[in-house]
C-alpha cells in the first residue's frame, strides 16, 4: 500500500481577511465530494484557497489556487500528473469542480 504523502487543505477566506481551514483530504475524490462541495459559499465567505502540501515537510505547499472567477488549475496540476502522482481524469475533475465553486460563488 503506497502512503500518501500530498494532502489537499480546503481554507475559507473572509472579507475581513481572516481565514479558517475547513478540512484536510488523502485524495482528489474526496476534495471534491467532501470539501468543495461541503462548502456553501455565503456573505462571510468572499474566498475559497486549496493548498497542496507534502506531510512531514518543512518547506513551502506545492501549489496553492483561490476559487476566483472562472480559475482553471489544469497547467498547473499537469507536473503532478506527469510524476504520476494524480491521473489525467481526476486532475480535470478537480479543475471542473474548483471553477465550478468559484463561478456559483460570484453568481
Amino acid at each position: 500500500m503506497k502512503f500518501r504523502h500530498l494532502y489537499w487543505v480546503t481554507e475559507t477566506l473572509a472579507a475581513d481577511g481572516t481565514s479558517a481551514v475547513r478540512g484536510v483530504f488523502t485524495s482528489i475524490h474526496d476534495l471534491i465530494d467532501r470539501g468543495l462541495s461541503g462548502l456553501t459559499p455565503g456573505s462571510e465567505v468572499v474566498d475559497l484557497r486549496i493548498t497542496l502540501v507534502q506531510l512531514d515537510r518543512n518547506q513551502a505547499p506545492m501549489g496553492s489556487w483561490r476559487a476566483v472567477r472562472g480559475a482553471d488549475l489544469s497547467d498547473s496540476l499537469r507536473e503532478f500528473i506527469e510524476s504520476g502522482e494524480f491521473d489525467a481524469d481526476e486532475c480535470r475533475q478537480l479543475s471542473e469542480a474548483f471553477r465550478n465553486w468559484g463561478l456559483v460563488r460570484a453568481a
